[in-house]
């Protein structure tokens, strides 16, 4: 194999892994992002009953 066939096949294997390593990056980010979202809605929904059963006492 020639040099500039090898470095182009090398080249190309680099951006690939590249790319599937940012994909993999930016879906746990998201998973992430999306889980403290939750717990977030869960914290506010828990302290607006706590609010409302005051209320209601």
């Amino acid at each position: 194999m020639t040099p500039a066939r090898r470095l182009t096949l090398l080249a190309t294997l680099c951006h690939v892994r590249q790319t599937e390593i940012t994909d993999s990056l930016v879906d746990l980010f998201i998973q992430l992002v999306l889980k403290i979202n939750t717990r977030a809605e869960r914290k506010v929904d828990k302290e607006l009953n706590a609010e409302l059963k005051k209320i209601r006492g």
